[in-house]
C-alpha cells in the first residue's frame, strides 16, 4: 500500500520525467482532434429503454444512435461519409 506522499511522489516524477501528460490527457487530446462531439436530448425515462435496446444488441448506446443514422442515412439515399 503507498502512502499519500509516495503517490504524489509519483505524479511529480510522471510529470518531469514523462512530459508532464498523464495517459488521460493524451487520450483527451487526441479525442478531440479526431471526433467531434454530439449530445442527443431525449425524453424523460427514454435513456434507460435506449440503454436496454443498445444491450439486447449487443452494442453501446454510442454504437446504436451510430447504427441508427447510418441506416436512415442509406435509406434516404443521404452519404455520411466523412471527406
Amino acid at each position: 500500500r503507498s502512502s499519500a506522499a509516495s503517490d504524489v511522489y509519483k505524479r511529480q516524477y510522471w510529470r518531469y520525467f514523462m512530459g508532464g501528460k498523464t495517459s488521460t490527457a493524451s487520450k483527451n487530446k487526441y479525442n478531440a482532434k479526431a471526433y467531434d462531439r454530439l449530445n442527443v436530448v431525449v425524453k424523460k425515462g427514454m435513456k434507460p429503454l435506449i440503454k436496454e435496446l443498445a444491450e439486447n444488441m449487443d452494442m453501446s448506446t454510442n454504437a446504436l444512435i451510430i447504427y441508427a443514422l447510418e441506416k436512415v442515412a442509406q435509406e434516404n439515399n443521404f452519404d455520411l461519409t466523412v471527406k
